[in-house]
């Protein structure tokens, strides 16, 4: 079960380099919370240099049947957001309603971008919108 605090983040601008996400944050266990969660002020900077493509497994399986049968498996490759953004790949500049801080960045900013990531692995395509909770 969730513990309320909630992010959201939709994308603002794209070009051939880079990505920029407007976000939000917001923890429901507050009173202001309603509010905060329609202001959209945070923005998260994604270079397109920063995106893995999955590792994909094939391999041929023996069915039950006696047929064998060609199986494609999709393997998430993981993401160091931490260092992509020491490295500036990733920026992200802070929203109003953030509370907790990994390195001077909001933590909740970091979440989406790891769902961003897990999101573009598993589709191909980057979300114009996502959420995550924790």
């Amino acid at each position: 079960m969730s513990m309320g605090y909630c992010a959201h983040g939709r994308k603002i601008s794209e070009d051939e380099k880079t990505l920029i996400y407007g976000y939000t944050c917001y923890n429901i266990g507050e009173g202001e919370w309603e509010k905060a969660k329609k202001t959209y002020d945070g923005c998260i900077l994604i270079q397109k240099e920063a995106f893995v493509e999955p590792t994909i497994h094939k391999k041929i399986k023996k069915m039950p049947s006696g047929r064998k049968k060609l199986v494609i498996k999709s393997i998430h490759n993981d993401v160091d957001c931490t260092v992509l953004a020491e490295e500036g790949k990733i920026k992200i500049e802070n929203c109003s309603s953030a509370w907790k801080f990994y390195n001077g960045s909001d933590f909740m900013a970091f979440r989406i971008v790891h769902a961003i990531f897990n999101e573009y692995q598993d589709t191909g395509v980057v979300p114009e919108k996502i959420s995550c909770c924790s």
